[in-house]
């Protein structure tokens, strides 16, 4: 309990849940009790089935992953440098089969010294990588909009059940009022108005 008080939860709050071996030390009552007072879920992997390990190494993967919006591993923007992985250590890489400690702590102060740029850097990634996105995406969207007046067909409700067979369309509904933003108030073939104003993306263009 200590570690996880002095490297877990010191470092970065109390977790919603912990999955851990089968070890004896984590399947006392004393841990137990202590897990339920601070709400914290305890999940084991299988016994003799290495396989349940799978999400602790997708997890792993995840960390160490350099991603495509910052060009960083999530691990580096919070330490300031990379993390040493399982596979590493059975077939040592150059780090680690020239580590020095020494050398090691000062390049740990001197990363810890840049991570505020490494992390400006990495936020400015992001920023271009939006608008590449949003760039994309107004490219394979043709853009539309309607007057007061018009009539639309309204996508059907997504929280109504249908079937395979059942129309994804209904209406047509008259565009009485247009808010912005892409979104237009309806009424129905009797004048009686929608409840909402609804989006663009779930109007189209009715054609008598």
């Amino acid at each position: 309990m200590k570690f996880i008080w002095k490297n877990i939860i010191y470092c970065f709050g109390i977790p919603r849940e912990i999955i851990s071996d089968n070890g004896r030390q984590l399947q006392g009552r004393k841990i137990q009790e202590w897990c339920q007072g601070l709400r914290i879920k305890q999940r084991f992997t299988t016994v003799a089935h290495p396989q349940a390990n799978g999400q602790v190494e997708v997890t792993n993967r995840i960390l160490t992953t350099p991603r495509g919006s910052t060009g960083e591993t999530p691990f580096s923007l919070v330490y300031g440098t990379e993390a040493i992985i399982p596979a590493e250590l059975g077939m040592p890489s150059h780090r680690v089969m020239n580590f020095s400690e020494e050398c090691n702590e000062n390049l740990l102060r001197e990363n810890l010294d840049l991570i505020e740029e490494l992390r400006e850097k990495a936020f400015l990634r992001i920023q271009r990588y939006k608008n590449i996105m949003i760039n994309s995406y107004n490219k394979r969207v043709k853009s539309r909009s309607f007057q007061v007046g018009d009539l639309v067909l309204r996508r059907v409700d997504a929280l109504k059940p249908i079937g395979k067979l059942d129309p994804t369309w209904e209406g047509p509904y008259k565009v009485t009022s247009v808010l912005g933003k892409g979104a237009y108030e309806l009424e129905d073939p009797e004048g009686r108005p929608l409840p909402r104003p609804w989006n663009v993306h779930n109007l189209k263009k009715y054609f008598a």
